[in-house]
């Protein structure tokens, strides 16, 4: 219950944001769509998996299964570092400018 609320708290509410915040104005709907979309399926193979991975009879790696959590955050983390730009102080059409700049000529950085 407290990594629930810890998380409930900070990290989890991001997603909303970032989600709202780096789309483009005009591909916004279709962003999110997709966005919740992936998110949804990827819940589903997870439900589907973890009991798979943690049971005895199957992948047995029962409180290991942290760390395939662990893995994955940590490349969501490195992905997120390079490909999501800041957003703290731009308005959204500095936003937008600044991913059609990068779009179009292949830049990672802000």
């Amino acid at each position: 219950m407290l990594v629930i609320l810890i998380c409930g708290l900070s990290v989890w509410p991001a997603y909303c944001a970032i989600g709202t915040e780096v789309s483009s104005l005009d591909l916004r709907a279709k962003s999110q769509g997709i966005g919740w979309g992936f998110g949804g399926a990827m819940t589903t193979v997870f439900a589907i998996a973890l009991p798979y991975l943690y049971n005895i009879d199957a992948g047995n790696l029962r409180g290991k299964t942290g760390y395939v959590y662990f893995g994955l955050s940590a490349v969501g983390l490195v992905v997120s570092w390079f490909l999501v730009k800041e957003t703290k102080d731009p308005a959204q059409e500095d936003i937008d400018t600044l991913y059609e700049k990068s779009a179009h000529d292949g830049s990672r950085t802000a």
